[in-house]
């Protein structure tokens, strides 16, 4: 009973805090989509070395190397909004309040943010093809 209620509390504080402009955005709105990602990346993570084990390495080079390209792309894009965005907006170096505005720049910062969480999940792949690849 105590563990439901505090599952309970955890669920509708996320809720409360939650930022409403972002909920219609991809693995955002709830947590369930990326602890699905999740437990899927451990479960592969665990299962690649023994489907692995007697076989020969699967050949990710070129997919590999266009994964990395498509990272760094990804990387350079985010570091330009985050620099150009906090700029923009004065952000301070030590401490800057949260602008839940669905004005242009703070949006901006939240599809930027967004992206580096997407970017994030994307790379659990990552471990993914080396271990298919190394095993």
């Amino acid at each position: 009973m105590q563990k439901n209620l505090c599952l309970l509390s955890i669920v509708l504080v996320l809720c409360i805090v939650a930022d409403k402009r972002t909920d219609p955005w991809p693995l955002i709105y709830s947590p369930i989509p990326v602890t699905i990602i999740v437990w899927m990346y451990l479960g592969l993570v665990w299962a690649g070395p023994r489907l692995m084990r007697n076989r020969e390495p699967v050949d990710l080079r070129v997919v590999l190397i266009l994964y990395n390209l498509a990272m760094v792309g990804l990387s350079a894009y985010m570091f330009h909004e985050f620099l150009a965005t906090s700029w923009l907006s004065n952000y301070s170096l030590l401490c800057q309040p949260v602008d839940y505005s669905s004005r242009p720049l703070p949006m901006r910062m939240a599809r930027a943010c967004w992206w580096f969480f997407l970017s994030k999940v994307i790379e659990l792949s990552d471990t993914v093809c080396i271990s298919f690849h190394h095993w």
